[in-house]
């Protein structure tokens, strides 16, 4: 899925894929926020558990579209945090 922003609210900053940088206007939390064509991928650290969480969505038309898009986000993801973690 092709990422259209990414938010660092730890820096404080929402920067999109032409490279456009904007505030958040947000108080800073270790939290990246990718903003992505019909869903979102969130990853931040855990507060009580040496682990990172991760959330993803996704909106489609219907049921089985958003759940088609689920299931290729899940993949994406879980594919680029195993090339990071290995």
């Amino acid at each position: 899925m092709r990422t259209l922003a990414i938010r660092d609210y730890q820096a404080q900053t929402r920067t999109e894929i032409d490279g456009e940088t904007t505030s958040t206007g947000m108080i800073p939390a270790n939290v990246l926020y990718y903003e992505l064509e019909g869903g979102r991928f969130i990853l931040r650290p855990s507060g009580t558990e040496p682990k990172l969480k991760s959330y993803i969505s996704y909106v489609g038309k219907n049921r089985a579209e958003a759940a088609q898009g689920i299931d290729r986000l899940e993949r994406e993801v879980n594919a680029l945090l195993d090339r990071l973690t290995t």
